[in-house]
């Protein structure tokens, strides 16, 4: 939704959490698989352009070093558009999004908002859904 805001730069390295991000739990859904397509498709890139490199969470993080407080929120609010996709917030990925809140200085009020605003827009999305192509 956000995710052109980013440089090209974050935007793959974005790409890349999303993976580890999904893979976090040890069990990656089809709705998680189609979430990160969807966000490679936002980035920008197509037809295998750019595919998501398994890397360890401390090289992610060091590329972010130079994201802006903005930007990091948008990180953390499409990373929970993807979490959510599923229906399930598994503990491993909790861990996760608050271990990178926490390196980013970001407060647990501000995440509690970034979550309830990602489930509205899944919710709002779903509604559509339901009313445009299944009614």
């Amino acid at each position: 939704m956000f995710l052109m805001d980013l440089k090209e730069e974050h935007r793959k390295t974005f790409l890349d959490l999303a993976q580890y991000t999904m893979r976090v739990d040890m069990c990656v859904t089809s709705s998680e698989s189609w979430m990160l397509m969807k966000f490679t498709e936002e980035c920008g890139f197509f037809d295998n352009e750019y595919r998501p490199r398994k890397r360890p969470l401390e090289e992610i993080m060091k590329d972010f070093e130079s994201t802006s407080r903005s930007d990091k929120k948008i990180i953390i609010f499409e990373l929970y558009r993807m979490i959510l996709a599923d229906g399930q917030f598994h503990e491993k990925q909790k861990e996760l999004v608050k271990t990178i809140a926490e390196r980013w200085n970001l407060k647990m009020e501000e995440i509690n908002e970034i979550i309830d605003l990602s489930q509205k827009l899944i919710d709002m999305s779903l509604k559509c859904y339901k009313k445009l192509v299944v009614d």
